[in-house]
């Protein structure tokens, strides 16, 4: 099987969707939106090659060890990485509240081998590409354009309060040799990071 290549995570984010959660960050994205907030995920270079099924158990202890309430999923695109591989981590995660970033268009994910995997494992789904001009400031949206699905109805709630109590900023977490930060600057992107 192949792998998945993994930029980073980080356990007790709040700046990515409600409740504290796992976030894991995805590299390789063709999209090259001008002023992304993470350009340096856009290449597989400098991330780790992880086995899918390794990978979701993994994720999964963590997200019982930290007691957390949700996943968060970035990049980098994870839907640009191999279907199979994308399948089998998807279908492992145990945890229900899956938030899942792609630069993908709803219609360009619907004609994704899997979308149907999607559907069944992500709570929302934040679909479209950033576009600097349309940056609004929304705390889970680079852009106006950029849209949500919601595939579990039963969170649709807990997401729109987060969206109206909770502003844009960054979470900053010291690791053993860089700062990570996670969320969306207050800024436009791409500006002052």
């Amino acid at each position: 099987m192949k792998k998945l290549f993994v930029s980073h995570w980080l356990p007790n984010v709040e700046t990515l969707g409600p409740n504290k959660r796992m976030a894991v960050w995805f590299a390789g994205c063709s999209k090259n939106c001008p002023c992304c907030c993470s350009p340096e995920l856009q290449s597989i270079c400098n991330s780790s090659e992880c086995n899918p099924i390794a990978l979701a158990d993994f994720i999964n202890d963590k997200i019982k060890e930290y007691k957390l309430g949700g996943l968060t999923i970035s990049g980098g695109d994870l839907l640009e990485q191999d279907c199979e591989a994308v399948e089998c981590f998807l279908n492992r995660i145990e945890i229900d509240d899956i938030l899942l970033y792609t630069g993908y268009d709803l219609i360009e994910v619907q004609k994704l081998p899997v979308y149907e995997i999607l559907k069944k494992k992500a709570a929302v789904l934040k679909c479209g590409r950033y576009v600097k001009e349309l940056d609004d400031g929304h705390i889970l949206k680079g852009s106006s354009n950029q849209t949500f699905t919601y595939f579990k109805e039963k969170y649709r709630g807990l997401y729109e309060d987060y969206i109206d109590t909770h502003s844009r900023g960054l979470q900053v977490f010291i690791t053993e040799n860089e700062a990570i930060y996670a969320g969306l600057p207050e800024n436009a992107v791409g500006d002052n990071i």
